[in-house]
């Protein structure tokens, strides 16, 4: 029985965790191998809040292809069964750095074949399904994108534009395959249709892109932490600020890109320039 089967599986790893072994979230494969996945929930409600996602996968699942470490944005993955991510610093030599384009051509086409275990079982299953159809990987290429454009914290602004571009390529291209048709200005018009109208997660996508927007004009800030509130129509921010002018310069990109930032006071810690920040469209 399924509850069994965890049971055994948190009994057999008890020893390699950091803590009480009824509080992590455990995946199982199928088959006589049963490959295990054990992730503390804080990670899974960390990854689910601001956007819902269908499936969730380890990165060291999607690139069993790989021929040995890659580097993805700010880590190097080891991929395989026992894989694992490691700061750049930490990594051994001899990584591969792929391009953006093959980089993300690797991700989508291993997300196709299916075989990822995905983490989103039991109480973290998702309660409504994707409508499948044609949209589905055009929705997933736009909402990625625009999650990619968010910044990753240690990776640089124009890298990470470099990789929304592709990917936001990718899905217009997907899009004229499909119907002819020029895809829409505003790819989070995509994911609305894929998800039956599922405003909040459209909104998610707009905010976002409204935040790299300012974000790549205001060099030297970044994203250290990103929240979204359904209920406020927000995304709440923990910036780092290359000096306390940043914060004001950022206000004023994010307004020409059509959103209204509301910051907090900036302090200084650690020789780091940190601020807390609220981020609605325009006139809301």
């Amino acid at each position: 029985k399924e509850a069994e089967r965890l049971s055994i599986a948190r009994f057999a790893h008890e020893d390699r965790l950091s803590g009480d072994p009824a509080r992590f979230h455990v995946v199982l494969g199928s088959g006589a191998s049963a490959p295990t996945r054990i992730i503390d929930p804080d990670v899974m409600n960390a990854v689910i809040t601001p956007c819902d996602p269908n499936r969730i996968v380890a990165d060291f699942d999607l690139l069993t292809e790989a021929d040995g470490a890659v580097r993805v944005l700010d880590r190097v993955v080891v991929p395989g069964e026992t894989g694992y991510a490691v700061d750049p610093d930490w990594a051994e030599p001899g990584y591969a750095v792929p391009s953006d384009e093959d980089l993300a051509q690797a991700l989508f086409m291993a997300l196709d074949k299916g075989s990822a275990l995905n983490l989103r079982t039991g109480s973290f299953r998702r309660r409504r399904a994707l409508e499948a159809g044609p949209w589905l990987r055009v929705a997933a290429v736009a909402i990625v994108s625009g999650l990619l454009a968010l910044g990753v914290v240690g990776a640089e602004a124009r890298a990470i534009q470099s990789q929304a571009a592709s990917l936001e390529a990718e899905a217009r291209a997907l899009y004229q395959t499909r119907t002819g048709q020029a895809a829409p200005a505003r790819l989070s018009s995509l994911a609305r249709q894929a998800a039956g109208g599922d405003v909040a997660q459209a909104q998610f996508l707009d905010l976002s892109q409204i935040l790299f927007a300012g974000v790549s004009q205001t060099s030297g800030t970044q994203v250290e932490r990103l929240s979204y509130e359904p209920a406020e129509g927000r995304l709440r921010l923990r910036l780092i600020y290359p000096n306390f002018e940043a914060a004001a310069a950022l206000e004023e990109a994010v307004a020409r890109a059509g959103g209204q930032l509301t910051t907090g006071g900036v302090r200084e810690q650690n020789g780091v320039f940190i601020g807390d920040a609220a981020l609605a469209e325009a006139g809301s």
